[in-house]
């Protein structure tokens, strides 16, 4: 009777002991289940991506000439007013000439005088009265005068201003009765050829170096036109900004709009380059902490465990950013379930 009262003492705790370590094993599965936060991820590759350039600007031109009177005097007349039409050759402005007229007739008097003192000397020549060295110094004299005359004639022709091209006054920078210094700016002008006319826009280093002569862009402002207007990339800047640090392009104008733009107008511009960009993209809802173009994404690491990493962001293009570095070797991004992760936090991955 002792006998089997033990062996089933036995078997009890032996079935005891069966429960407890299938009950530790339970707990021990739920707990890891528990621990392990359910996310989503996503392969990372690599792509390439035909990304817009939107930029600003005001529209210029390179064409810009100012316009000055050769000699200093008083202004007598200004003929033109800011924002005229002007052609080439039309006369814009003239100086006093009651100086400069009286220096043409001082030097058309000493011409006279050195003509006069040489053909006297010829004549004298003729009968042995004069000498060769007297000679030499008359036509000396006769040339200085003649260059002299037409220096006070070129300063008669240039004591008014004539257009050098079509186009229109932009700066009218004197008045009448003004004093105005030989080579003193009294307008400003500006060609009305359209391929004069630009809209420049500043762009940074990356984009300027996707973006090519000749690609598609087109250019919107509210003074312009209500619609964007078709245009071309027709020139690159080789060099930053030093104020600003931006590299700038221009884009054409078309000759449809140039009577309705003005210098210094402000227009924005979108761009397509005809280059792409090899980078990755991402779900925006995979960014962490972004600020000025800097964000944190979790990466899918060894042992089902997430590593939180710094990124450099580029552009949002709708629910996907663009990211430019941060990523390499790396081969998989948590997509979903951020939130609830820190560095080293243990995943299990839903489908």
């Amino acid at each position: 009777m002792k006998t089997y009262i033990h062996y089933t003492f036995m078997l009890v705790l032996a079935a005891l002991f069966i429960q407890a370590c299938s009950e530790s094993k339970a707990n021990s599965e739920n707990s890891i289940s528990k621990k392990a936060i359910p996310v989503r991820v996503m392969k990372l590759e690599k792509q390439n991506w035909n990304s817009e350039v939107k930029a600003s600007g005001s529209i210029t031109s390179d064409d810009e000439t100012l316009l000055s009177f050769k000699t200093g005097g008083i202004i007598s007349e200004i003929l033109v007013s800011e924002g005229d039409y002007i052609r080439k050759g039309q006369l814009l402005a003239r100086l006093d000439l009651t100086e400069i007229n009286a220096s043409v007739n001082q030097a058309k008097l000493a011409h006279a005088k050195a003509l006069r003192d040489y053909e006297r000397v010829q004549r004298l020549k003729l009968e042995d009265a004069a000498t060769l060295e007297q000679e030499e110094n008359t036509k000396t004299g006769l040339d200085l005068a003649v260059q002299q005359l037409q220096v006070a004639q070129f300063n008669l022709q240039h004591s008014e201003i004539r257009s050098a091209q079509n186009g229109y006054v932009l700066k009218k920078l004197a008045n009448p009765g003004q004093i105005s210094g030989p080579g003193t700016p009294v307008f400003q002008t500006i060609s009305s050829n359209s391929s004069a006319w630009k809209l420049r826009v500043g762009v940074t280093d990356r984009e300027w170096a996707l973006i090519k002569e000749g690609d598609l862009a087109f250019i919107h402002s509210d003074l312009i036109s209500d619609e964007k207007i078709q245009s071309k990339v027709i020139k690159k800047s080789r060099t930053a900004d030093l104020r600003g640090g931006s590299f700038t392009v221009d884009l054409a104008i078309p000759s449809s709009l140039l009577k309705k733009a003005g210098l210094g107008m402000i227009a924005s511009a979108t761009i397509t380059p005809s280059t792409k960009e090899n980078c990755w993209m991402i779900p925006y809802e995979a960014l962490l902490d972004s600020d000025k173009g800097n964000g944190y994404v979790f990466t899918l690491g060894k042992d089902q465990k997430v590593q939180k990493i710094k990124v450099k962001t580029g552009k949002l293009d709708h629910d996907k950013i663009q990211v430019l570095e941060g990523l390499e070797n790396q081969t998989s991004i948590v997509v979903s379930g951020s939130a609830y992760l820190k560095d080293g936090s243990e995943v299990s991955i839903i489908q």
